[in-house]
């Protein structure tokens, strides 16, 4: 089992299952939160998406949380691979919105980044719906 904490607040506890690696929130994390974890850490942030790019030549989609590029504190990437999961999401009308992201820490030039490969992976949550405050 690993713990993770942020100061004295609990953020998650990780267990490990047959191959499998399980992490159970103790509320959800910011994207600032989010951002400062290891890569291949399993994540699950909600936040208010800050700006979408259609990546040159249609090859990826930038989801980015925190400010527009370049000052994202942490980026959702969809690749053109996989960008058939996603056609049931408008993915130029996410700014603004707030989503659940849910998937592993990765790193591309010393930015963090979420890698979806799924539509399970993005969950618009409705307008009532707040981001979590950031902790201190």
């Amino acid at each position: 089992m690993k713990v993770l904490w942020c100061g004295k607040q609990l953020l998650a506890v990780f267990t490990s299952s047959f191959a499998a690696m399980t992490c159970l929130l103790a509320e959800p994390l910011t994207p600032e939160q989010a951002a400062v974890l290891e890569p291949k850490s399993e994540v699950e942030f909600i936040g208010m998406v800050a700006e979408v790019v259609d990546g040159t030549n249609k090859r990826a989609v930038y989801i980015n949380f925190g400010k527009p590029y370049p000052g994202e504190v942490i980026t959702a990437v969809i690749l053109e691979n996989v960008r058939h999961y996603f056609t049931s999401i408008d993915l130029t009308q996410l700014t603004g919105k707030t989503v659940r992201i849910r998937g592993l820490i990765e790193e591309a030039s010393g930015h963090p980044r979420v890698m979806l490969r799924s539509a399970d992976q993005l969950e618009i949550l409705p307008p009532n719906v707040p981001s979590p405050p950031p902790k201190q």
